[in-house]
């Protein structure tokens, strides 16, 4: 079945055992990004030989699809050799393809008889090509992993050097997450359902699986592996009967490498509610929308988490006023939500908060985020009746007010052992934020704004529903020059990314430095102060006269212009008949330099005429000089 699934296209191939041979991202590479099909495979020992057993070697599955709101593919076939030996090993592959780049794959395999000298059983065995060069992943909480308040991914970028260690190794358990991309352009992920319970086959033996992600640089692959069993000095038995695996696929909805995501400018407040002067100077300054985020304060009233009404009435009347006057202004305005916190002033914290509570050590201790002298609310887990409660509460926000959307926070999947939860099995709730996300993108509308958080913790099925995502606040100390930023900073080309402020942002010059640099690469900054003579204001006002989504775009990282100056850096934005080059100096240094962009790169020739618009940036580029523009046929 070859089929346009949402931006992408998609293929199970029935001479490949009914899996998916195919993936096409429309605005990616255009390229088929599997080398070889996302297969399962039973690796035995056949007297002196080691024999493999693919899925997709199988030439005559049955296939059955349903298609109704979605799509559900079932291949049901025989485990075959690629010599074309079967075995008795039967496989039902169903795939159910759903909302928002989602698909839920069940593998059920059946043995018919008694298995002996099973070396490795692998659920998903597949290769990307080796464009796809950055991975990550984020381990499940099982015997030598220990969970703590917050987990994120742990990244690692291939590099086409013989010799050099390639390996993205995850130990023996299988991860709670795992992607690959290759950055602002394609990718592909991997994640678990809420419980894994992949060892409670095989004997009850522990710690024998085999995860890995490895570069192979002779044939420029990446292979990837999930096998809940591989050891190759303990071989394993299975008995007769049926065993169940499930996992979960993510595409992203990429809009392109160049693109220009709206909306791009945003800026924060809270109840020090701003007065119509600073909503102007938003307003100018290219703003176009404001994050209501008052989680905590230690100065005044606050929006605790889980409460309703957030405030007295004066302060009601003037949360509506603004409301009022960022639309009168052409802005949208959307509040804070957290969808792990609850605070202890909320009534629900003393009738449910511990049942909903999220749990990581044998005492089932609540976790509490201190903030101050008080905090913003204690951590519960969406595998509760916290999910329905936090769904109703945000319904209740959007219907009394004329909010344009919603800001998530905490938008993570955590590990969580209450035994008030799936009856005290070891769970993430992966499945229950996916739920809620895509719930909230209905509920929001096709005209609603969904800004989520995603710091160290990103998702393509999820950053697929999103308008802006919130990233870097798991790097407070980070100030990184254009080119190192975390993967998750753009990741896989979906939507606009902000970047939330570094905390060495309090010197001024470092504040400069870091804001010319998000800029450089096109991550966007929220003003600290709503003033005219804020850093990342006055970098605003010089691109409000530009729609910037009319352009395509280029990061100073990958030099889209040559600067003959070693701190000068300078990003490209084009279209048919014109360009915006943005040049900054992040050097503490006044210096001059030429400025040579090869225009044959974006389709122009020397005859094309080229407004060509360079604005200084700052005070640090005065001295800076424009020079010879070059072209080429």
């Amino acid at each position: 079945m070859r089929t346009k699934y949402q931006l992408n296209v998609f293929e199970n191939e029935k001479e490949k055992g009914g899996t998916i041979s195919e993936i096409v991202f429309k605005h990616g590479t255009q390229k088929n990004i599997l080398i070889e099909p996302l297969s399962s495979m039973i690796l035995l020992k056949e007297g002196n030989n080691y024999n493999r057993y693919y899925e997709s070697e199988c030439k005559n599955p049955e296939i059955m699809i349903e298609e109704k709101e979605t799509i559900v593919l079932t291949s049901c076939g025989t485990y075959t050799r690629k010599n074309g030996q079967r075995t008795n090993i039967k496989y039902t592959t169903t795939y159910h393809y759903k909302d928002y780049g989602l698909v839920s794959i069940t593998l059920e395999l059946n043995f018919l008889n008694p298995v002996k000298n099973i070396i490795s059983l692998s659920i998903l065995k597949f290769s990307v090509c080796g464009s796809l060069n950055t991975a990550g992943y984020i381990p499940y909480a099982q015997s030598g992993f220990h969970p703590s308040s917050f987990e994120k991914v742990i990244w690692k970028e291939f590099v086409q050097t013989p010799y050099y260690n390639n390996a993205l190794l995850m130990e023996k358990f299988r991860p709670a997450y795992f992607c690959i991309i290759q950055r602002r352009v394609e990718g592909i992920e991997i994640f678990s359902p809420d419980i894994i319970e992949d060892n409670s086959f095989f004997n009850n033996k522990e710690n024998t699986g085999f995860y890995q992600a490895r570069y192979q640089d002779i044939k420029n692959i990446v292979e990837i592996e999930f096998s809940p069993y591989g050891e190759w000095q303990l071989p394993v038995s299975m008995k007769k009967g049926k065993y169940l695996f499930s996992y979960f696929l993510g595409l992203p909805f990429s809009k392109g490498e160049n693109v220009v995501h709206r909306p791009y400018f945003h800026a924060s407040i809270d109840s020090r509610w701003p007065n119509e002067k600073q909503l102007d100077i938003l307003a100018k300054s290219g703003v176009k929308l404001i994050r209501l985020h008052n989680d905590y304060r230690e100065d005044g009233p606050f929006w605790h988490d889980g409460c309703y009404p957030p405030y007295d009435k004066e302060n009601m009347k003037k949360m509506d006023w603004v409301i009022e006057q960022v639309h009168k202004r052409g802005m949208k305005i959307v509040p804070y939500f957290s969808l792990k916190e609850l605070h202890p002033d909320a009534p629900e914290y003393k009738k449910s908060g511990r049942i909903w509570k999220r749990t990581i050590d044998r005492k089932y201790s609540m976790i509490h985020n201190y903030a101050g002298t008080g905090e913003f609310g204690a951590q519960m887990c969406l595998c509760s009746g916290w999910k329905e409660f936090r769904k109703k509460s945000i319904d209740t926000v959007l219907k009394k007010h004329s909010f344009d959307g919603v800001y998530y926070d905490w938008v993570a999947s955590l590990h969580c052992n209450n035994p008030a939860h799936y009856n005290g099995k070891q769970h993430t709730d992966i499945e229950q934020l996916i739920d809620l996300i895509f719930w909230t993108r209905k509920r929001v509308g096709p005209n609603g704004i969904v800004f989520l958080h995603l710091s160290g913790v990103p998702v393509m099925v999820i950053e697929n529903t999103a308008d802006i995502v919130y990233t870097h606040e798991d790097l407070p100390w980070l100030a990184p020059y254009p080119g190192d930023f975390s993967p998750e900073s753009d990741f896989a080309g979906i939507t606009g990314h902000q970047i939330t402020t570094c905390n060495l942002c309090t010197d001024s010059e470092k504040e400069k430095f870091f804001t010319l640099s998000c800029f450089l690469e096109g991550l966007w900054v929220c003003p600290r102060n709503i003033s005219d003579n804020d850093p990342v204001i006055k970098e605003m006002k010089k691109f409000s006269q530009y729609d910037l989504t009319s352009y395509q775009f280029q990061p100073a990282s990958e030099k889209p212009v040559h600067i003959t100056s070693t701190n000068i850096y300078a990003s490209l934005y084009w279209k048919k008949d014109s360009a915006l080059i943005y040049v900054a100096n992040l050097s503490n240094q006044k210096t001059s330099g030429n400025l040579h962009a090869n225009f044959t790169l974006k389709n122009w020739t020397s005859t094309t005429q080229v407004r060509i618009k360079s604005p200084y940036l700052m005070e640090k580029t005065d001295a800076f000089t424009v020079g010879k523009l070059f072209y080429r046929n």
